[in-house]
């Protein structure tokens, strides 16, 4: 777990990421991804893992925001449409789509 905790400071992704990645590149297998998720979840990394407050906040995605804003605005394209296209389900583009500071929809969905 040391080793993923130094790569997830060098990329400045979580460790379930790192992991997960290396699952379906096959660099591990099954029982040993498992493995490592319940060692995760036990030393109560699933909610904050090592090194997050050196990495700081998370990213807040502003491209998509504007794009949606665009859409709606002088695109000939509704912003149901335009959450379809992404392929995302739509609770996950809400959540990517909130103002974290006042937790609203920045853009009406």
């Amino acid at each position: 777990m040391a080793r993923l905790v130094g790569l997830k400071r060098e990329w400045g992704i979580s460790i379930a990421a790192l992991l997960y990645r290396a699952k379906s590149l096959q660099l591990v297998g099954d029982s040993a991804y498992t493995n490592a998720m319940r060692t995760m979840s036990a030393r109560g990394w699933r909610r904050n893992e090592p090194g997050d407050r050196e990495l700081g906040p998370p990213e807040k995605p502003t491209l998509l925001r504007r794009a949606l804003e665009l859409a709606s605005e002088g695109w000939d394209m509704d912003k149901g449409r335009f959450l379809e296209a992404l392929g995302l389900p739509v609770a996950q583009s809400r959540r990517l789509l909130l103002d974290v500071a006042s937790e609203r929809p920045r853009v009406e969905i």
